[in-house]
């Protein structure tokens, strides 16, 4: 009897790492509890309805979400282990892995996108006072310098669709976004404090920034940036590689907890719900009336009256911000906002280039791609949901501001094609 307890006695001590492999086989999670980051936006939403709605305990998924303050402070989270996964950047990943804003490169993946569009450009109330309404008028102002000084725009990350976006807009107007203006890198936070104090001049960000901006009257929306290219990748879900490598399991039901959750989110009969727990001192800490317009897909873009009091002027945008699945020209047959694009990463990639970020689109780029991209992951989180996805990893694009199409075979052209970049 003496033998057979210490036989049981040592099975009870070295049985869990013994029978864990064989029990992670049958997919047993490897981590069921997590720290995941996020940044206080609106499409924030998916990570948040997972949580309060119970999708990530009905992967297994025990989810703290730790509200971060910068995207720096998200990357440095996910570099070093802080985070186990994150709310980030479409074009983090990339930049990460290739070191494009001067740090060492790391290995950072994404097996999902978390939503589409959802940003708008805002001018200061000193512009509007100045006649400025369109990119032409902001064109005209700059090329007469009736303003007396170099304007300054802001957005909140260089690898950030943003900036993207922001820049292909105002090239779009001819203004080189590196010569004709200056562009800084603000928190969402900071923004309208500097915008009314005259440090800049517009910026670029997502909800509830802009529609707060005109709110608190120190500036107007002038454009949402789904009119600059419509279905655009905005937020993704990133980890590091070898996170993902040894916690398997994990990952892909973190992936299968958003994408219903995404899916929950954009259900019109949910967005109530939606935007009356975002707001939550929590989450956003907003007023449910700052959250509204992107959530109904019903802009403000107002301006001002000769008192300098905010004016309305409400315009449908019902694919502002898309989280699975919305009526639009750029998400057809089993095409989900939710799907992690091998050809948005290289669209990301012709950007950089396009700005200076990286030299050139990196040689042996469909397997950084590859390595980023990891549809599989995604394939088979859908899969498991009954969701279809897309057979194919790359898909041309024509949603653009200026009819231009991006064509994935051929990047380098694409590329060439803009007359206004920065080595021109």
């Amino acid at each position: 009897m003496h033998r057979r307890t210490l036989i049981a006695g040592a099975a009870a001590t070295i049985g869990p790492t013994l029978w864990l492999p064989k029990a992670l086989a049958k997919g047993a999670l490897e981590k069921p509890k997590l720290k995941v980051g996020f940044i206080a936006l609106i499409d924030c939403a998916p990570l948040v309805i997972a949580r309060e709605r119970g999708f990530f305990e009905r992967h297994g998924l025990d989810v703290e979400l730790s509200k971060e303050e910068s995207w720096a402070s998200v990357r440095e989270g996910l570099i070093t282990g802080r985070l186990d996964a994150s709310h980030a950047l479409a074009g983090t990943p990339l930049a990460v892995q290739l070191g494009a804003e001067g740090k060492a490169p790391a290995p950072l993946i994404t097996a999902m996108s978390l939503d589409l569009n959802g940003n708008a450009i805002t001018f200061s109330k000193r512009l509007w006072q100045a006649g400025v309404r369109s990119g032409a008028d902001l064109k005209k102002i700059i090329a007469t310098g009736k303003v007396g000084r170099t304007l300054t725009g802001a957005m909140v990350s260089a690898s950030s669709m943003y900036n993207y976006n922001l820049c292909y807009w105002l090239a779009h107007h001819d203004i080189h976004p590196y010569r004709d203006v200056r562009l800084i890198t603000l928190t969402p936070a900071q923004l309208i404090a500097n915008l009314e104090a005259g440090n800049i001049d517009f910026f670029c960000v997502t909800e509830p920034w802009n529609t707060r901006a005109h709110a608190e009257g120190a500036g107007f929306t002038v454009i949402a940036d789904r009119d600059v290219w419509g279905g655009h990748p905005e937020k993704v879900l990133a980890v590091m590689e070898p996170w993902a490598r040894t916690h398997p399991n994990t990952h892909l039901a973190l992936v299968k907890a958003l994408l219903e959750a995404c899916r929950y989110c954009d259900e019109p009969a949910h967005r109530q719900e939606v935007l009356r727990t975002l707001s939550l001192r929590t989450y956003l800490a907003a007023q449910p009336f700052l959250l509204e317009p992107a959530l109904s897909g019903r802009l403000d873009f107002g301006g001002f009256d000769g008192e300098g009091k905010a004016t309305a002027s409400l315009k449908d945008v019902p694919d502002f911000v898309v989280f699975f699945k919305r009526d639009a020209d750029y998400l057809v047959g089993n095409d989900q906002a939710t799907f992690p694009w091998k050809s948005h990463g290289l669209w990301i990639l012709t950007q950089m280039a396009r700005w200076g970020q990286i030299p050139a689109i990196p040689a042996g780029v469909d397997k950084l791609l590859d390595r980023v991209y990891r549809v599989d992951i995604y394939r088979q989180a859908a899969a498991e949901l009954g969701i279809k996805a897309p057979a194919q990893d790359y898909k041309s694009e024509n949603t653009f501001i200026d009819r231009r199409r991006f064509d994935p075979s051929n990047p380098v052209a694409y590329l060439d094609s803009f007359e206004i970049a920065a080595r021109a």
